[in-house]
């Protein structure tokens, strides 16, 4: 996968094993894979607190090979 390029999922569309990485308990709406190669970049949707980020007040942050899995959700 190339180490430039973010990747969305709508949740229930995202890889299984990202969906497991959840903590929320049923309330998430998306899954972003964002690469090693963004790691000192700042990622404005990427920002908890509703208008500005993918539109989700809780985002999750779980460390993976090659980057780190984000998942937004709503409570």
């Amino acid at each position: 996968m190339s180490d430039k390029m973010i990747k969305v999922w709508r949740f229930e569309d995202a890889p299984a094993e990202y969906q497991a990485l959840s903590t929320n308990g049923g309330d998430e709406d998306w899954v972003v894979f964002v690469p090693d190669g963004f790691a000192e970049v700042h990622i404005p949707f990427l920002v908890e607190g509703g208008s500005g980020s993918i539109g989700c007040w809780c985002i999750e942050e779980h460390a993976v090979k090659g980057g780190k899995v984000c998942i937004g959700s709503h409570a």
